[in-house]
């Protein structure tokens, strides 16, 4: 995320180009509309050509989490016991809590093996519970969101 240039986000096809990742191959990230609408909402450096831009002109905000302005956001903001990478393992969370199948949220997160996906996606207890009480309940009164929590819990086990 550090590295995305404002060259990187295309808003027409609602995709963001990871231009390098750690597997040093280029890749596509669709956006939703409240992505699109937080980018929309930056504010533009000029001579800048970084979303997440630095001090200085046409660099980049450098070190994630150890980086001084960073932390004075987070302090800001109240918020305590944070790391950038959280960002991931959130995303990935809250997709696979939605009902999302696991082989997509790997391809979302560049990953080249389940293996490593599953180590993203963290489930909360109340999660399982809902998942496997589904069973108790007549087919005919089972809501999407149970259905979901069932279909989530099955895809990452």
């Amino acid at each position: 995320m550090l590295n995305l240039t404002w060259g990187d986000v295309d808003l027409e096809q609602k995709r963001l180009t990871v231009r390098k990742s750690k597997a040093g191959e280029a890749r596509h990230v669709p956006m939703n509309e409240v992505v699109i609408q937080t980018l929309q909402s930056l504010l533009r450096m000029l001579h800048n050509p970084y979303v997440f831009y630095g001090r200085n002109r046409g660099e980049r905000l450098k070190d994630g989490i150890k980086n001084t302005d960073w932390k004075r956001y987070l302090k800001e903001a109240k918020i305590e016991n944070f790391h950038w990478h959280d960002l991931r393992h959130t995303f990935a969370s809250r997709l696979v809590m939605k009902g999302i199948n696991l082989y997509i949220v790997s391809r979302l997160l560049g990953h080249h093996s389940l293996d490593m996906t599953e180590r993203y996606a963290h489930l909360p207890p109340d999660f399982l519970q809902n998942a496997v009480d589904v069973l108790a309940i007549p087919a005919a009164q089972v809501t999407p969101e149970l259905r979901s929590a069932a279909n989530a819990s099955n895809s990452s086990s």
